[in-house]
Parts: C-alpha cells; structure tokens; sequence
C-alpha cells in the first residue's frame, strides 16, 4: 500500500494511525520504520512517543544506511572500508593524469577547479543506475544513440569501465557496494522474517540500486 502526501500533517497521521492499530491488536508486534535520513528518523521518535504517546515495544526505527549496514552484518561479511567522494575524486584524477584506457578525452581535466569532483559526480550516477558499461557500449555501437551524443556517451563510459576496473583491483568500495550487498541478503534475511509489517516513510531521489534494494525488501 501507498500513501501520498506532505510530510505533516497527512503522512504522519497515517503513520501513527497503521503503527496505532497494530498496536491494539497485538502490544508486542515486531514493526520496523524505514526513513531516508537520520533527521527524519528523529522526527519520528518525538512524533511517536512524546507527540502521540504511543507504545514502541518491538518498534525499531533504521535509516536505509542503518539497514544496509545491518543486512551486510549478516552476511558475516567483513566490515567494508567505504570511501568517500573525495578518495574516488583522487583516485579518478590519478586515472586520468597517468593515461588510463578512456582517460585521454579528459585530459586537463584533472587540473581544473572541480572538474575531477563534477566527473566522478557523472560517473557515480551511472554506477548507482547499475549502468554496465561494456552492455551500454555494445548498444552505442549498434547505432541507439545519435553520433554526437554517442561519441561524448561512449567516452564517458569507457572511463566508467577504468575506474570499475580499477576500484575492484584495489578493492576500494563506496556506499553502492554496501547497498548492492544488502539488497542480494534481503530476501535471506532473518533479521527482515520477524517483523510482522515493514513500513518505508519517505521517499526522495531514489537511485536504482536503492530501488532495487526497496524492492528486495
């Protein structure tokens, strides 16, 4: 089920009224919230409990991360490293001065006042759109782009295809391997199995791999 509508007043009141009734039906039903943000996630807590005064035994509030992070832990996987933004700019700009395969379109680049941090921002788009760049060039090569929108297309995802190669080389991950990794143990997952309703409250800018994830869910 889905509902739509403002934050306050329209989705917090059907938030408390659903967690409301189970409540009633059962004091002790396992219930899991699922919000974008932490800052959402405090909402919520005051919302709930000081707000309406309800009763949140076997109620747990997570933020997508705080779930990603969960499920991972379960897979007995070890801890990932996750970089940051800054480490992959760092690791795109050495790509591109060491002449990398798909560097050479870019060129100069690197040396511009954020020119390797809107590069990645473009690359990290089709990474979290699970875009496979070997399947995207094979389709630009059929002819499904216009020339000069492919030609400026297959440049960008020939350097997509270095920089994966490169960051599976060294093992460097960023937050859509973590996802990536929850979504394959949600389906799995004993910690999901023992919530009788799983409620996602708020949905903004979601990537495909979080859809994915959502879905799995």
């Amino acid at each position: 089920q889905t509902v739509l509508g403002p934050f306050h007043p329209d989705l917090e009141n059907a938030l408390v009224e659903v967690i409301a009734k189970h409540k009633r039906a059962d004091l002790l039903s396992p219930l899991l919230i699922l919000v974008p943000s932490d800052l959402i996630r405090r909402r919520l807590k005051v919302l709930l409990s000081r707000e309406r005064g309800l009763a949140l035994l076997n109620v747990q509030l997570l933020t997508f991360h705080q779930l990603s992070l969960r499920l991972n832990g379960e897979r007995g996987d070890l801890p990932m490293e996750r970089h940051s933004d800054l480490f992959l700019e760092e690791a795109l700009r050495q790509i591109i001065r060491t002449g990398q395969p798909g560097a050479e379109p870019f060129a100069g680049i690197e040396d511009r006042a954020g020119g390797c941090a809107a590069l990645w921002q473009t690359l990290r788009d089709l990474r979290d759109g699970l875009v496979d760049p070997a399947l995207a060039l094979a389709a630009l090569s059929e002819g499904h782009f216009n020339q000069r929108t492919g030609e400026r297309t297959a440049q960008l995802l020939a350097l997509l295809q270095t920089l994966q190669h490169f960051c599976d080389k060294q093992a460097i991950t960023d937050h859509s391997d973590l996802d990536r990794r929850a979504t394959d143990q949600a389906l799995a997952s004993p910690f999901l199995q023992q919530f009788t309703e799983i409620f996602y409250y708020g949905f903004y800018d979601l990537t495909q791999i979080q859809l994915d994830f959502f879905r799995a869910v």
